[in-house]
């Protein structure tokens, strides 16, 4: 200092130290601040009024004023300081920590004049220092706490700490493994290869080390080891962390028995890509592929999805950008065949061993969409027939009552002898008596004029847009196609009735009305004929299958005429006796022809069926207004004397004579007649039968009447 004070002048020199970038200065034996630099007044704070009224323990730290005042003591004493450490205090109460020197200085005569300090601001360092030491700390701390088995080694491969999850979970202390090798902790198995796997680590060639670790007790512990080159405490060191993945491996292995036996379809695929690297196997049985087929390829190169709306499957794209994940989403699936199912989609992404999947689960909802598609096609149609039911046809008829379908038509139509076809043929028969009725209409009908089955027999259609004329033509194809239409022996037959809306100041309801109104008027008016013609049909068909039955069914009422008029009948009874003859066996309609006949005698099983005739010809006739009367008749004609006949098994005088006299003539002609299962009587022999059944099978007095006339024949 001295010699800088003589080659500058005392104005250059004053103007050195006050501009120098260290902090400098000058206090007197008490410590009272004779002089102080810019830096120093910059780096604490003060203004240069402060300077004169502080002393140099206001600006030093209480954490470093005991250390200053010894050093001070010592400088004091003539003692020179060539480094020293402290914290200064800055005015506004902020810790400054410096490093610099200190001495004394003497004027020519040896007196003390004042302590000199050049000190630089060394703050940002020791906080760095600090840093550094707590960031030592925690992370010393942060191996503590975690889970992952942690082992510090020397650059010989030697381990020198370990966390204390080794000692946990593989039972050593560090004190056992201290020194040891890492490759000491592996099983001797696997020592060489992991020695290998480390070497290809360290090249960059592969990231993990999948072989476990031997714990204390010689148990394989399943781990991911990851290795890097790092320091410790200062020296070069290796680092190796080993994820425990025993818990992982155990819900991995829950997860591939929920994988394989979920009744779900179930697929993982990689991400970004799609590509499908496992699936369950009932996902392969309903697709039809094979796992070489399905792997390695997207769901898009397979066409397995297909969604019902694109706005469906953008929503899709977008709800599993958006969260990872979706849920419920209905959507078809193709099968390798072509055959499209219904699948209810839920996905999510999840993450395996550091990269992204996306695991599928599919719900074949098939069945259960198949279910909900009948229902509503229920809902709106009608088992039976197919066409729309009552419920549907209302709405329509609300729907299209507009302006722009004027004129608007409804036609209702009924079948014909519903119910003599179910009392005679039974139920079965008379519902399909009503499909066929539906089918001509749909034959009939354009695609767009709707049909429904409003009613037991009673049917609508709804033709919009259809005048008189063109309604009327639609009405005569219907009839005309029914006139060529057979089921079995029956005529299909429907009574048409219909009104047409003109203008829109029209009530539907009333123009539905008129149309119900007609269809019953036209009903009526062939109503007779209708019968008529379906009881001469039923006749007909029976001549048909059983070659010989008009000439019975004319013999017996010969004979039947002759004991009525013998037995003083009137003209009404006389009439009834030739019909219920004549018709007596018209219930045979339901007899299959091949036992009619059949070339010998009957089964005991096919006796039972040929034994419902005359209940069905009771049900035939008593649906007949103008044969109703002669129902009963044809009912008993085969019930016996003795009560041991059928249906009902009546006795006596409970039989209606005309049934009697019916049973005895049937009887002879039967006798006497070719039968296929039995050889021709002679005429002597059959009134023998007839004399010696009388009184148990036939009616005595009128086997006397029947022997009377024809006895002698």
């Amino acid at each position: 200092m001295g010699l800088i004070q003589n080659k500058l002048n005392e104005k250059d020199y004053k103007g050195l130290v006050d501009n120098a970038s260290y902090l400098i200065q000058c206090v007197d034996s008490d410590g009272k601040f004779i002089y102080v630099n810019k830096t120093w007044k910059e780096k604490l704070g003060y203004a240069n009024e402060d300077i004169g009224n502080l002393f140099l323990w206001d600006i030093i730290h209480s954490q470093s004023k005991e250390h200053c005042q010894k050093v001070f003591q010592q400088v004091v004493s003539g003692g020179e300081i060539d480094a020293v450490e402290a914290v200064f205090q800055t005015k506004n109460g902020k810790a400054l920590y410096v490093e610099g020197s200190a001495n004394c200085r003497f004027d020519d005569a040896g007196n003390f004049v004042s302590t000199r300090g050049i000190f630089r601001d060394i703050t940002d360092r020791k906080q760095m220092e600090e840093k550094l030491q707590e960031s030592e700390k925690n992370f010393r701390v942060f191996f503590e706490t975690m889970n992952d088995l942690i082992f510090v080694n020397d650059e010989q491969g030697k381990i020198v700490f370990i966390n204390s999850a080794v000692t946990k979970i593989l039972g050593y202390t560090l004190e056992e493994l201290n020194n040891i090798h890492l490759l000491e902790v592996y099983p001797k198995s696997e020592r060489k290869e992991a020695e290998q796997i480390f070497e290809e680590i360290f090249a960059g060639k592969r990231d993990t080390c999948p072989l476990p670790l031997a714990t204390k007790s010689g148990r394989f512990l399943p781990v991911e080891t990851r290795i890097w080159r790092g320091k410790w405490d200062g020296e070069d060191c290796i680092f190796s962390v080993s994820k425990d993945l025993s818990t992982e491996q155990e819900a991995l292995q829950k997860f591939n028995r929920l994988f394989v036996s979920n009744p779900a379809l179930m697929a993982v695929s990689m991400m970004p890509e799609g590509v499908i690297t496992e699936v369950n196997d009932i996902f392969l049985e309903k697709i039809g592929y094979s796992r070489d087929e399905i792997t390695g390829k997207t769901a898009e190169e397979l066409n397995l999805f297909y969604f019902h709306k694109q706005e469906k499957k953008k929503e899709f794209a977008e709800e599993l950008q958006k969260t990872g994940k979706v849920r419920d989403f209905e959507l078809k699936i193709k099968t390798k065949n072509g055959q499209m199912l219904n699948g209810l989609y839920s996905g999510e992404i999840i993450e395996s061993q550091g990269k992204e999947y996306f695991l599928a689960v599919i719900m074949d909802i098939t069945k259960r969409k198949q279910a909900e598609e009948k229902i509503e096609y229920l809902s709106f149609h009608d088992d039976l027939t197919g066409l729309y039911n009552r419920r549907f046809i209302k709405e329509e008829i609300e729907r299209l009552d507009t302006k722009r379908n004027l004129p608007f038509t409804i036609m209702v139509l009924d079948v014909n002898g519903l119910k003599l076809t179910n009392d005679a043929f039974g139920h079965e028969m008379g519902d399909r008596l009503l499909k066929k009725a539906a089918d001509i209409m749909k034959k009939v009908c354009r695609a767009d004029e709707i049909i429904g089955r409003v009613g037991g027999d009673e049917f609508a259609i709804l033709l919009p847009e259809t005048d008189e004329i063109k309604a009327k033509i639609i009405k005569k194809r219907i009839i005309d196609t029914a006139a060529t239409t057979m089921l079995d022996s029956i005529v299909v037959s429907l009574a048409i009735g219909y009104a047409v809306k003109e203008s829109a100041d029209q009530d539907i309801k009333e123009i539905h009305i008129q149309a119900e109104n007609r269809m019953y008027k036209d009903k009526l008016r062939y109503r007779k004929r209708v019968k008529s013609q379906t009881i001469e049909s039923f006749i007909n068909s029976i001549n048909t299958k059983y070659g010989r039955e008009r000439i019975h069914v004319e013999r017996v009422s010969r004979y039947c005429e002759a004991m009525g008029k013998a037995m003083k009948f009137n003209e009404k009874e006389m009439n009834d006796i030739k019909t219920a003859a004549l018709l007596h066996d018209i219930g045979k309609i339901i007899v299959p022809a091949e036992l009619l006949n059949k070339n010998r005698k009957l089964s005991k099983k096919e006796f039972e069926v040929y034994k419902r005739h005359p209940e069905a010809g009771y049900q035939i006739l008593k649906s007949v207004d103008e044969y109703a009367g002669l129902a009963e008749y044809v009912l008993y004609h085969h019930e016996r004397w003795d009560g041991k006949g059928y249906p009902e098994g009546l006795k006596g005088e409970e039989i209606p004579l005309i049934s009697r006299i019916i049973s005895v003539a049937d009887a002879y002609e039967v006798m006497t007649a070719q039968e296929a299962y039995q050889k021709t009587e002679n005429k002597e022999k059959a009134i023998a039968e007839l004399k010696n059944c009388a009184g148990s099978r036939f009616d005595p007095d009128v086997v006397k009447v029947f022997v009377s006339l024809w006895g002698q024949a």
